[in-house]
């Protein structure tokens, strides 16, 4: 008796009906980072967010908060900091960036298997709680979607050694995150 009022009662609500993300067309990502200088800071910034967003599929939620503070601001459990991209060589010469993947909407327990530990990284990973979900990302050079001339050009345009804490994307004032809001 009330079966169908409990469950109804205990129910999770997991999707809502809505507008579906719409894709933004690759000519259009073409034309942004081809029109970026890679001497400023600001668009070189972009140039990275915009190449390691594209080829790891994630969401801007991963990188960036919404806001400098207040609700939904920089989480080092969510966001992205300089110590969670790391620009290695291959034995063979070859430029390899490593992007790390911390707590997602979707597993904000990181209990996905790959957050749990990734036991071939060519380098020391974090000791933190913030999961070792390393992705590696192959370099296409001379192209526009090198993720090594767009992360160097990164580090060459701040200017100055990055404190592994700070996030990996910051504002036009080169101190604050990166926000949705910031362009």
């Amino acid at each position: 008796m009330f079966w169908r009022e409990f469950m109804m009662g205990i129910a999770v609500l997991t999707s809502v009906p809505s507008e579906p993300r719409k894709a933004v067309p690759l000519a259009v990502l073409d034309t942004i980072l081809d029109d970026l200088d890679p001497l400023n800071f600001r668009e070189a910034n972009l140039g990275l967010l915009v190449v390691v967003s594209l080829l790891t599929f994630s969401c801007t939620e991963c990188p960036c908060p919404k806001t400098w503070d207040g609700q939904d601001d920089f989480d080092p459990k969510h966001h992205w900091q300089a110590k969670d991209f790391k620009l290695n060589r291959t034995p063979e010469g070859h430029w390899v960036l490593w992007v790390r993947f911390k707590a997602i909407k979707q597993d904000a327990r990181l209990e996905r298997p790959t957050a749990a530990d990734c036991q071939w990284l060519p380098f020391e990973h974090e000791t933190d709680d913030f999961g070792r979900d390393w992705v590696p990302l192959g370099d296409v050079p001379e192209t526009r979607y090198s993720v090594a001339r767009w992360y160097m050009a990164h580090a060459r345009a701040l200017g100055r050694g990055r404190d592994p804490e700070e996030p990996m994307f910051l504002a036009q004032d080169e101190m604050r995150p990166y926000t949705y809001a910031c362009y």
